[in-house]
């Protein structure tokens, strides 16, 4: 198990991983029941693994990586409430949408700029109440956008290095 640093510890978890979470039975269900090789390969091709930043923290936490703090919040009052308990003057706000380059994007509604803030801690429910609700439009989601119901409060910290890694399953 790797060493944790002050910056990066392990957290308790959020929720315990459940088997919707991954929602593979329905892509078995139809594999299984495809009357022809042809539907069998169009569900096989089907994505049905996506997982909220939040959610993959969650398992990569399972699994003893270290994982900043966070905290999950479902509405402008928790965050708020949420952003309190975090170390240090700021903390990271980020929507939670299936999508690439929410940094970048906006928010249909409000026009707001941006799906992740570093922020001072007591703006939390104010930049919360900005995104919770709203539908943020990105360079991935085109001009329909995807719906924010979620928001991740992550500690501020210092990026030595950052890599990415992927897993393609063929």
């Amino acid at each position: 198990r790797p060493q944790s640093s002050p910056r990066c510890r392990p957290q308790p978890p959020l929720r315990p991983p459940s088997a919707a979470m991954f929602a593979v039975a329905p892509l078995a269900r139809r594999a299984a029941g495809a009357r022809s090789s042809r539907l069998a390969l169009a569900a096989a091709g089907r994505r049905n693994l996506s997982l909220h930043e939040y959610q993959s923290l969650g398992v990569f936490q399972d699994f003893g990586v270290a994982i900043p703090k966070i905290a999950v919040a479902f509405s402008p009052q928790e965050a708020g409430e949420k952003a309190k308990e975090f170390a240090g003057d700021e903390v990271v706000i980020k929507t939670q949408v299936l999508a690439g380059g929410r940094g970048l994007g906006y928010f249909k509604e409000n026009n707001f700029q941006g799906g992740v803030h570093i922020i001072p801690k007591g703006k939390a429910a104010e930049f919360a109440e900005k995104m919770l609700g709203k539908t943020l439009i990105t360079k991935q989601t085109g001009a329909a956008g995807k719906p924010c119901n979620t928001v991740l409060l992550a500690e501020k910290f210092q990026i030595k290095t950052e890599k990415y890694f992927a897993i393609l399953m063929d």
